[in-house]
């Protein structure tokens, strides 16, 4: 008896495995990454962490040479920091949302407004090295010795 409960059993978990390989996923795979710099680990570059916690609009000026960065465009400058001085997080978070799109990092755009009304100096360091790892080679590089 044991043997055609144990038969059984074995059946149904290949044809469980079987069905398993043809089905779909649930989630879409994209191919996105996560961020190669930690959120808090803005302190690994300092100068750009006293940056975003002591210049006025320090963390917008940071966001915009990244959108200039990325879309080539030298009005995007004050685009970027005109949304963000009119809209707070939501114009930071639509901007976050923009360079993970250019990086391919997993994230949606209400994670990037909460990040940014919540951690805004952490979340423009880690925007700023992630962006200065992937154009410059250096996560460390600051605004100051910046160039294009």
């Amino acid at each position: 008896m044991k043997t055609n409960k144990t038969k059984n059993y074995f059946s149904a978990l290949s044809t469980l495995n079987s069905n398993m390989v043809d089905a779909k996923p649930l989630v879409k795979n994209t191919g996105a990454n996560d961020w190669d710099v930690h959120v808090f680990e803005c302190f690994e570059n300092p100068i750009m962490c006293l940056w975003a916690w002591l210049v006025p609009c320090g963390t917008p000026i940071m966001q915009a040479v990244i959108m200039k960065l990325i879309t080539r465009d030298d009005n995007q400058i004050f685009i970027t920091i005109l949304l963000d001085c009119l809209f707070g997080c939501f114009a930071s978070g639509y901007a976050r949302t923009k360079i993970r799109e250019e990086f391919n990092i997993n994230g949606n755009y209400l994670l990037d407004c909460c990040l940014w009304m919540w951690l805004p100096c952490c979340s423009g360091v880690q925007e700023w090295r992630q962006a200065m790892l992937k154009f410059k080679g250096d996560s460390k590089r600051t605004i100051i010795n910046y160039s294009d």
